[in-house]
């Protein structure tokens, strides 16, 4: 869908919180039978770790769906994180998105994939990691770079395209 510009392009963002309850929705139905959920978020990131908690619990809430919160903000607590997966019996984890767990996709996807836990995250790169799921946009075209090709697009032409978010799978390998 193309729109004339009609003022100025003043941000960007990523809808990490706005989708984390989509997320939670999609693993529930590639695990209906489920009603046991994780969330994981870095707990230094608190204004995020509040709003994603609140919106993922509140979908759980609708959906009859125990949600489990986890942290983690080093290496080492992730393997912590996917042991209490497996204690919990977690159907599936919702990943949120901040700068130390986007920077470690390919860990996640491996941890994800080692423990047989289902896990949905927002960057496509996480389902092209070997990850199950992704709901959302792309690392890479959400950097400063892409912001100023999307800026000087419209400076040149006038226009700019809406986005959409981007779901993927990966194939799980056996």
């Amino acid at each position: 869908m193309e729109r004339k510009k009609s003022g100025n392009l003043t941000g960007v963002t990523s809808l990490n919180v706005e989708l984390g309850s989509k997320r939670l929705e999609l693993l529930h139905e590639l695990v209906p039978t489920a009603t046991n959920f994780a969330l994981l978020f870095n707990q230094t990131n608190s204004a995020l770790a509040e709003a994603l908690t609140r919106d993922v619990q509140a979908a759980g809430g609708r959906l009859g769906l125990q949600i489990h919160v986890l942290h983690a903000g080093t290496e080492r607590e992730l393997d912590t994180v996917f042991a209490t997966l497996a204690q919990l019996r977690a159907g599936g984890l919702v990943i949120g998105a901040d700068p130390f767990l986007t920077g470690r996709i390919e860990l996640l996807a491996a941890l994800a994939l080692r423990h047989a836990v289902p896990a949905a995250f927002q960057y496509h790169e996480y389902a092209a990691a070997g990850g199950l799921m992704s709901y959302g946009g792309s690392v890479t075209d959400s950097l400063p770079a892409r912001g100023n090709r999307m800026n000087d697009e419209m400076s040149v032409h006038g226009t700019f395209r809406t986005w959409q978010p981007w779901c993927g799978m990966s194939a799980l390998g056996g």
